[in-house]
């Protein structure tokens, strides 16, 4: 349902890059992609649409190879954290960005740091959406293929502290079965927006 009083909320993004990339077979977040003739780190891809975006804070949580990491990365304005604790899985990446999330913040997107052709566009395109649902404060927007809820997923503060409440490598997906009523879906019809690299051979060539 829309909101006839949408208006200007603050969203947040947490780009989850603290894996170990076990099926890269290296450190995944420093691989080479060409954008538009220029080499960048894939990881770079993943600041550069998160900065871009309306969502502010941005928060760019590392754990493996941090400091490595760090030392290839331009950032502007994302904050950085560091998951001491990312060898339990995804989910204390997530738990280390719900913590500091400032409490005027209505919302965070969570995105991965490998899905190279995801752009600023898509990300303020779920903010967009969050602004006019009638109660925001309740709503889960995700980006769809066919119908189908992918990454990234913006979550409304109502879900924080089941979304800190989870353990493992897992991420926000039994939130979404749980709550599939409250799910706003945005359909993307170019599949290159959720190629998540898992493997060298999923690296594209140009994005």
């Amino acid at each position: 349902m829309e909101n006839p009083q949408e208006g200007n909320r603050s969203v947040a993004c947490a780009i989850l890059g603290a894996g170990m990339s076990k099926r890269f077979g290296e450190v995944k977040q420093l691989a080479e992609i060409d954008q538009g003739g220029n080499r960048k780190r894939l990881l770079q891809a993943a600041v550069d649409a998160a900065e871009g975006s309306r969502a502010t804070p941005v928060f760019l949580v590392l754990g493996h190879c941090a400091n490595e990491i760090l030392k290839t990365l331009k950032i502007n304005r994302a904050r950085v954290l560091v998951n001491h604790d990312y060898m339990n899985g995804l989910s204390t990446s997530i738990r280390t960005a719900i913590e500091q999330i400032p409490a005027s913040c209505d919302a965070v997107i969570l995105m991965v740091g490998d899905q190279p052709f995801l752009r600023a566009e898509h990300l303020n395109m779920m903010i967009e959406s969050f602004e006019r649902r009638s109660s925001p404060s309740s709503s889960i927007v995700a980006l769809a293929y066919k119908g189908e809820a992918r990454n990234p997923v913006l979550f409304a503060r109502d879900y924080f502290q089941e979304l800190s409440a989870l353990r493992g490598d897992v991420g926000g997906k039994q939130i979404l079965q749980k709550w599939s009523t409250k799910v706003s879906l945005i359909c993307i019809e170019d599949s290159r927006v959720f190629l998540d690299v898992d493997t060298k051979s999923d690296l594209p060539k140009k994005i």
